[in-house]
């Protein structure tokens, strides 16, 4: 079985919001790479992080759980969690988890931190 390759790019937009940028499949096999952008982003305290999937191709339910605990996780520090994607399979997960209501989705960068 072919292990999912997913690229992760992170930076500092501003004072306040963290960015991390994923490329490829999000599943089981590439989770660790993005669990490890997203707790060093959490450790340097953002209010808003904004996690970049316009060139994500697939996301499975395990990395919805990553997301979601890094949800809570800047919900509790008062924080805010954005996503941006383009891809009509990636929104449709969220839109059929309800995670649409939960996190500001656009599909743009600076509609998503405008929406923060």
């Amino acid at each position: 079985m072919p292990v999912s390759e997913l690229s992760v790019r992170t930076a500092r937009l501003d004072d306040e919001t963290q960015l991390i940028a994923l490329a490829g499949e999000l599943d089981l096999y590439s989770v660790d790479g993005f669990r490890a952008a997203l707790d060093e982003a959490l450790a340097a305290t953002p209010q808003r992080l904004v996690v970049d999937a316009t060139e994500v191709s697939f996301i499975d339910s395990v990395a919805l759980g990553v997301l979601v605990n890094a949800l809570k996780r800047l919900r509790v520090a008062g924080g805010a969690l954005g996503l941006v994607a383009t891809n009509p399979n990636v929104v449709r997960v969220f839109e059929i988890t309800g995670l649409d209501r939960m996190l500001a989705i656009g599909d743009s960068l600076p509609r998503v931190v405008e929406r923060l």
